[in-house]
């Protein structure tokens, strides 16, 4: 015995360079780059990456051509922007992968060792020409756009912390305005970490915005094939649903059993109790069917007090027998309404098999609507197959 009350129950050959283009803008799918927000991220660093190999071949073509072939310059920072290059392009590959953790690390080190490595490796850098030391703010922006704001943090502090040990450990250096310096390296380190900072929260706030979006599409999508009284599948999901079973079972060669039912003496229920029982009982239904069937199986509410089975792979012996258990659990379900028992329930069933009573969604549920009629006129509370012949006219029933 079951109580429902009103209080219990709610419910996405060309050309070398078209190639080229596509290869670099492609967002890489793989590993941490799985989600939407990952995906962004990985292809802004490969804009970054890409970016970067280019002004890194800039230089290397600057460097030929303002040093003399045969020079030590020559020599050492064409070896260094060389160097950058490989590792720049290793973290391309890595971004393409999916490692998009490891290609920003790998990106920031990079950027990190390059200016320091033509401190280390020109004496010019100590004795005036600083400008390569200019550079240590690259990977400060970079950390910024592609780290967190704790990395960030560290980057910016490690850059200021060896610009000074630099200054004051560099032997013979140039009177140079270190703290000019190291204020600019500043000024750029706290507008990175408010740049990090600021588009963390921005991206949590995408995230968070998509995935109501995404909940929202889902409630939607639930809202508009569902029969917010039964809680039963609507007329529409019904009729969509049909048409692809019908080409599943053709496929297959298996049956398909269509049940169609009506609640005997629905309207006198409204007249006698009001719309507000008729709709406990139409609760009442949708509870009972969700509860008794297959899981394949799909019960929708057809209109009114009419309910609509849909039995895959069920031969017609199988879907009467189903109708016939259905009819007994109707006839045992008390519906309490104001807390008190409304009049007992019966059904009347009419019962189709695709192929044999129809090949077609409409001929399919025409001939069950048929059987149907034909129970409503052998007095109710009872289950009706179509006729193997003769009339098959539906008229009208209660």
């Amino acid at each position: 015995m079951q109580d429902f009350s009103p209080h219990k129950h709610g419910q996405r050959p060309a050309r070398l360079t078209a190639a080229v283009a596509a290869f670099v803008t492609r967002p890489a799918l793989g590993g941490f780059a799985a989600g939407e927000p990952a995906q962004r991220r990985a292809r802004m660093l490969t804009a970054l990456l890409t970016t970067l190999i280019l002004l890194a071949v800039i230089a290397l073509i600057v460097v030929v051509i303002v040093d003399p072939a045969g020079s030590p310059r020559r020599g050492e920072y064409g070896a260094l922007i060389t160097g950058t290059l490989l590792v720049l392009a290793g973290a391309f590959a890595l971004n393409r992968a999916g490692l998009y953790k490891a290609a920003a690390a790998l990106t920031v080190a990079c950027a990190v060792v390059a200016p320091w490595g033509a401190a280390l490796l020109d004496p010019r850098v100590v004795h005036g020409d600083f400008v390569p030391l200019t550079y240590v703010v690259v990977p400060v922006l970079l950390s910024g756009i592609l780290l967190s704001v704790g990395l960030t943090a560290i980057v910016s502090i490690a850059q200021i912390v060896a610009l000074f040990v630099f200054a004051t450990t560099a032997e013979n250096a140039a009177p140079i305005n270190w703290p000019s310096l190291c204020t600019m390296v500043l000024f750029v380190s706290a507008l990175s970490i408010v740049a990090s900072y600021l588009d963390g929260r921005d991206l949590d706030q995408i995230v968070r915005q998509n995935a109501q979006l995404e909940e929202s599409h889902v409630l939607l999508r639930e809202q508009s094939v569902r029969d917010h009284v039964s809680g039963l599948f609507n007329r529409r999901y019904l009729e969509e649903t049909l048409e692809r079973e019908l080409h599943r079972a053709a496929r297959l060669e298996t049956p398909l059993g269509i049940v169609m039912m009506d609640v005997d003496r629905f309207k006198e229920l409204n007249d006698q109790f009001g719309h507000a029982a008729g709709d406990e009982v139409l609760r009442g239904m949708g509870v009972l069917l969700k509860s008794s069937l297959r899981f394949a199986d799909i019960a929708c509410r057809y209109g009114g007090d009419e309910f609509t089975l849909i039995l895959p792979d069920a031969p017609k012996q199988v879907v009467q027998e189903r109708a016939e258990q259905v009819r007994r659990d109707v006839a045992a379900l008390e519906v309490r309404f104001l807390g008190r028992p409304l009049p007992a329930l019966t059904l009347s069933m009419g019962v189709a098999v695709f192929p044999d009573d129809g090949a077609t969604a409409v001929a399919l549920l025409g001939a069950s609507d048929v059987a149907l009629y034909r129970a409503k006129q052998g007095g109710r509370d009872r289950v009706e197959i179509v006729p193997a012949s003769g009339d098959r006219s539906a008229g009208a029933r209660d």
